[in-house]
C-alpha cells in the first residue's frame, strides 16, 4: 500500500493549472480524473476499465470553517456525483478521509444525500427526492453554507435553468466544530462504470459577518408601543401649539384691537374766579377784637 508520502508526491504531480474558463484555476486531479482532449470539460471516470473507475478533482486553496458558496454542472448515469470536504491530515488518501463531509447527488436513485463522517462508523444521512426522471441529463447544482447559522442548502436544476428559489435540501451542521480549526480541502468525486463528466465548477469562500452587524428581529409588541407613544406625543404637541396660538391671538387682540370702541373723555374747560379776601382788625382802647 503506498505511503502517505508517495500519495502526496502523486498529488503534487497531478496539480494542473486549469485553463478552462468554466473552472477555477489550479485544480488538482487524482485517480482517473482528466481533462478531455478538446479541453472543454473534465472527465472523472473512465468507462473503458472493467472495474468501477473513480476520480477526484479538488480545489488547491484550503479554507478554515468559513461560509462558502459553490456551484457545478455535471452529467452522470450511474452512482452520482459528490461534493466532498476532507481534512488535509488524511488527504489525498482514498481509503481514509478522516473527518469528512459530503453532499451526494445520486441521479440513478433520484435522491440527494448528506453524509457526515466524524468518527469511524459514525454516519448521518438524509434523503430527498430530486424529482428528475432522466439520469443522463446535464444538471446544475448549488451548495451554500453559512457558518453563522450553521445552515447548509443544496439546490439542483437542469443545466441552463434558473437557480431554484427554494432549496432542495436544508441541513444544519457545524463544519468548523467538526475539524476543530484544521485546514480542509474541497473536491468533486465519483466512482462509476459509466462516464461522469464535470462541465463547470466555481467555489467561493465568504467571510462571516461580525455578530454586532447582524440585524435583530423586530418585536411586534415594541413596534405597537412605539406607535402609541408617537401618537400620544403628537397629540400633546398639537394641543400645546393650539394653546400657544390662542394665547398669542388673545394678547394681540387686547393690545391692538380691544379698545377701538372705547369712549375718549376730554376734560371740559372751566372758568376760574379770583376773590381777594381782606382781613380788617379794629383796635379800640387797646383791646384787640
Amino acid at each position: 500500500m503506498p505511503t502517505l508520502y508517495n500519495l502526496a508526491l502523486l498529488l503534487l504531480l497531478t496539480l494542473l493549472p486549469c485553463s478552462i474558463s468554466q473552472f477555477d484555476p489550479n485544480l488538482g486531479l487524482i485517480g482517473d480524473a482528466k481533462i478531455t482532449k478538446n479541453g472543454s470539460f473534465l472527465q472523472l471516470t473512465d468507462p473503458s476499465k472493467s472495474s468501477p473507475s473513480s476520480g477526484f478533482v479538488f480545489q488547491k486553496i484550503p479554507f478554515i470553517g468559513n461560509s462558502f458558496s459553490t456551484d457545478f454542472s455535471f452529467s452522470n448515469s450511474d452512482n452520482g456525483l459528490s461534493l466532498v470536504i476532507v481534512s488535509t491530515d488524511h488527504f489525498p488518501s482514498k481509503n481514509n478521509f478522516g473527518s469528512s463531509f459530503s453532499v451526494k447527488f445520486d441521479t440513478f436513485s433520484n435522491h440527494v444525500v448528506v453524509n457526515v463522517n466524524v468518527n469511524v462508523g459514525s454516519l448521518i444521512s438524509r434523503n430527498m427526492n430530486l424529482g428528475l426522471n432522466s439520469s443522463s441529463k446535464k444538471l446544475h447544482s448549488w451548495v451554500d453554507y453559512d457558518c453563522t447559522s450553521k445552515r447548509l442548502e443544496a439546490r439542483l436544476s437542469e443545466l441552463g435553468g434558473p437557480r431554484p428559489y427554494s432549496p432542495l435540501l436544508v441541513y444544519e451542521v457545524d463544519l468548523s466544530n467538526m475539524w476543530k480549526g484544521q485546514q480542509v480541502m474541497v473536491g468533486l468525486t465519483s466512482s462509476s462504470l459509466q462516464v461522469t463528466s464535470v462541465y463547470s465548477w466555481k467555489f467561493r469562500v465568504r467571510r462571516s459577518v461580525p455578530t454586532w452587524l447582524h440585524s435583530q428581529p423586530v418585536d411586534p409588541n415594541k413596534m405597537a408601543n412605539r406607535k402609541r407613544f408617537h401618537l400620544l406625543s403628537g397629540l400633546i404637541f398639537v394641543t400645546g401649539c393650539v394653546a400657544l396660538a390662542s394665547f398669542v391671538g388673545l394678547f394681540c387682540w387686547v393690545m391692538f384691537g380691544g379698545n377701538n370702541n372705547a369712549e375718549v373723555v376730554i376734560p371740559a374747560k372751566r372758568d376760574f374766579r379770583y376773590e381777594k379776601v381782606v382781613n380788617v382788625v379794629v383796635v379800640e382802647d387797646g383791646v384787640k377784637n
